[in-house]
């Protein structure tokens, strides 16, 4: 379901994988000891870039950003810090989605910014 046989030409091709990435999220938010998503987080990141970068789908897009929010909602509740890894593969895909985002999915890309920047130290961002 996360690999479509037909690939991933659009972000309607994301929509089962998505479903099943919501239950593992969701099923982590009620179990406490399951660190699956947690292990598989750097790959699950990369899922979702994948994604965000395929032909748009509005829908599927909405429903992109809602497995966002709902895996950095479990990442906060867990008080987890982003690893470098996982920060690469996050912000600059995330700022660079945002900054070109329209309408509703602008602040929906937005809220994703507040969320992970909660992830990760301010000092590990570098100079300013």
């Amino acid at each position: 379901a996360l690999f479509p046989t037909s690939g991933h030409k659009n972000q309607k091709d994301a929509l089962r994988g998505i479903a099943v990435l919501k239950e593992a999220v969701a099923h982590a938010r009620e179990t406490p000891e399951d660190v699956a998503v947690l292990d598989q987080l750097d790959l699950l990141l990369e899922w979702m870039v994948c994604f965000w970068y395929a032909k748009e789908h509005t829908t599927s897009l909405q429903a992109l950003l809602g497995l966002g929010a709902d895996l950095l909602a479990l990442l906060s509740d867990r008080h987890y810090q982003l690893l470098k890894v996982e920060a690469e593969i996050l912000f600059p895909n995330l700022i660079d989605k945002a900054s070109v985002a329209k309408g509703r999915f602008r602040e929906l890309f937005s809220n994703l910014i507040l969320s992970a920047a909660e992830l990760y130290p301010s000092h590990k961002y570098g100079p300013l």
